[in-house]
């Protein structure tokens, strides 16, 4: 806020001159959303499992475009409503999109597994080091430990 330009003669005696809580209307918050970005369509959500399903929802209705095939049943204006009512989705694509959900729920549930492993390898490499580094630097005094030691590296 610039002091200079601000008309004092138009403010009340009991107004509070601030910067018009534009601080409390616009912040960065630090919140777990998941961000879904598939085939052009973008989507936030707040669950895993919405994620999923909306990423599912994006995939399945690419697939169905691409074959030239409706998703839906026709839609049908009703005269006594003066509206369109849209037509209702085929069992083909319920069951093209709960395949498609159940797949991608199983590569995360790859993805988080390789991950979990890489982990556990990485703390045996780990412990396996700090034990090799301390056998080096005792100059090798056990040649018999060191060389169990080099039999059960984990590479």
């Amino acid at each position: 806020m610039n002091p200079e330009k601000i008309d004092y003669n138009r403010i009340n005696e009991n107004e509070i001159i601030d910067d018009g809580g534009i601080d409390a209307a616009f912040q960065l918050k630090d919140l777990p959303v998941y961000v879904v970005y598939r085939h052009g369509r973008y989507k936030k959500c707040f669950s895993r499992d919405t994620a999923i399903n909306r990423l599912a929802h994006f995939m399945t209705e690419k697939v169905f475009r691409r074959a030239n095939r409706s998703s839906r049943r026709p839609d049908v204006y009703r005269e006594d409503a003066e509206a369109w009512e849209r037509g209702e989705v085929l069992p083909e694509y319920k069951l093209a999109h709960a395949r498609c959900e159940l797949r991608i729920s199983r590569l995360l549930a790859e993805k988080q597994k390789q991950k979990r492993d890489a982990e556990r390898w990485n703390k045996k490499f780990r412990t396996w080091a700090i034990k090799h580094e301390a056998l080096i630097d005792q100059k090798k005094e056990s040649e018999k430990i060191y060389n169990q030691l080099m039999k059960s590296r984990p590479y």
